[in-house]
């Protein structure tokens, strides 16, 4: 819902959560977020500072799959 996308936005307390999240390896992230393993091209995003990590992490919560993960 459009509600829970701007949540997702916009919300403080998610972002200090995820901040405080360990980082983990492409393939846990992957799994924990997604629930599948990355693709090829996927696996080509494997983040190199902890910056890129977090925006890797914030496409995948802000992603249309995340909202559907079955």
């Amino acid at each position: 819902s459009l509600a829970q996308s701007l949540h997702l936005l916009e919300s403080p307390e998610l972002e200090q959560k995820l901040a405080a999240m360990p980082r983990y390896d492409l393939d846990t992230l992957f799994l924990r977020v997604l629930g599948r393993h990355p693709s090829p091209a996927e696996r080509e995003l494997e983040p190199r500072s902890r910056e890129e990590y977090e925006d890797l992490v914030w496409a995948l919560v802000n992603s249309s799959e995340f909202l559907y993960v079955r």
